[in-house]
């Protein structure tokens, strides 16, 4: 998913329902060590719903 936080939950949402995955594997091809940990931070927060 390519987006603003709200986007990327839309569409992590809509893979869970479509898919009923148990999990998430997510992988950010970024190469600046700290986009790619806000990146990570960012999805953290979408699950656990503080976004």
């Amino acid at each position: 998913m390519i987006g603003d936080p709200d986007t990327v939950k839309e569409g992590l949402q809509r893979l869970l329902d479509e898919t009923q995955a148990d999990e998430f594997m997510i992988h950010a091809a970024i190469f600046d060590h700290q986009a790619r940990l806000r990146s990570f931070e960012l999805v953290s927060e979408i699950f656990q719903g503080n976004r």
